[in-house]
């Protein structure tokens, strides 16, 4: 332990790095699922059409066929010729660019339109990575008895009065359960650098750095699991006791 810690090339880094990620990733995945499952929940038409289109990243969900997938949509400018790649470049930096100029003029702050466009130029990613979560998100949102809502409309509550104080404490177990799963995806996801690393020191036969990295990575997530569990027990108690 003290070896992969002290002298280990790259793993604190690639922890801290993997550690930020999972930061980042839950809430934007958690509060993409809960829209994406709100959005296919009401009635539209085209809207088995939609559910369709959302739910093929359930289908489609292993690392290698998303790796094949990524690859296969830029295959074509990868392949033709290097002005094509530059066009696909320039394409999409240019719609950064016009996000990033469109928020800078609202006034925002820079970490702010940063962090906008980081999510902008991840939506592809975003919308594989919420196919599960947007599921159970979905299957919380129809449990849901509309009387609820009927009770609600009759005493003149808005739609945002309706999803906080129905919608969201009765998906509440759901949202715990998206929560544990994004977690876990996000450590045990192929790009994760831990993950890497640990694949690649076994490759290399490096058995015992290969041991030791996966055991601190597997105590660390635990740790993580724990203290999302602890504040969700600690909350329901209160609630309970609010309600008794």
């Amino acid at each position: 332990l003290r070896y992969i810690f002290t002298e280990y090339p790259d793993f604190n880094k690639a922890l801290v790095n993997s550690l930020l990620q999972m930061l980042d990733l839950v809430p934007i995945c958690l509060i993409a699922a809960l829209f994406f499952a709100i959005i296919i929940n009401q009635k539209f038409f085209g809207r088995t059409l939609v559910r369709a289109i959302f739910f093929l990243p359930v289908i489609i969900t292993s690392g290698v066929i998303m790796s094949i997938i990524k690859g296969d949509a830029f295959a074509g400018s990868l392949i033709t010729s290097s002005e094509g790649m530059q066009a696909t470049e320039t394409a999409v930096s240019a719609t950064s660019f016009g996000l990033q100029e469109l928020l800078i003029n609202m006034g925002l702050n820079s970490t702010i339109v940063e962090y906008f466009t980081t999510i902008s130029s991840s939506l592809f990613d975003l919308m594989w990575r919420t196919g599960i979560q947007m599921i159970i998100f979905l299957a919380g949102l129809q449990s849901i008895s509309p009387t609820l809502y009927e009770a609600s409309a009759m005493e003149g509550a808005s739609a945002w009065e309706n999803f906080w104080m129905i919608t969201f404490p009765m998906l509440t177990p759901m949202l715990m359960v998206n929560l544990v799963y994004t977690v876990i995806d996000c450590f045990t996801d192929g790009t994760n650098e831990v993950m890497n690393l640990i694949m690649v020191a076994g490759k290399s036969h490096k058995f015992a750095e290969s041991s030791a990295m996966s055991w601190v990575y597997f105590l660390i997530v635990a740790c993580i699991l724990g203290i999302v569990a602890a504040i969700y027990g600690y909350s329901q108690r209160r609630n309970k006791s609010y309600g008794g």
